[in-house]
């Protein structure tokens, strides 16, 4: 945590990972369900209304979007142990993400 371009870089791989999810989720909202999502947390809402993602996930995609909002935008310092802890503990819920739309990406 103390070498800043480290830090950089694994909020840019973090960045990066989330910005292919919300890919992923508007594709399939937009081709499997026919529905043109608002932003990125109404495209996994769809994607869980159509029963790909479990409801108990919808709060975690949408922290993991709103965390990739706050490095973009820069609506508040994402803190070098905030990157870290989710480098390190969270990146399961891509995985976890991955599991849940794979029929879709089989089809």
């Amino acid at each position: 945590m103390g070498d800043p371009w480290l830090v950089k870089g694994l909020k840019y791989a973090l960045q990066t990972a989330v910005e292919a999810m919300i890919d992923l989720a508007y594709h399939i909202a937009a081709k499997k369900f026919k529905y043109a999502p608002a932003d990125a947390r109404d495209a996994i809402r769809v994607l869980m209304e159509g029963g790909l993602i479990a409801p108990q996930n919808w709060p975690v995609y949408s922290a993991v979007i709103g965390f990739r909002n706050r490095v973009v935008h820069g609506y508040q310092e994402v803190s070098s142990e905030r990157v870290y802890e989710m480098a390190r503990n969270e990146l399961g819920d891509f995985e976890r993400f991955i599991a849940e739309i794979e029929p879709v990406l089989r089809e």
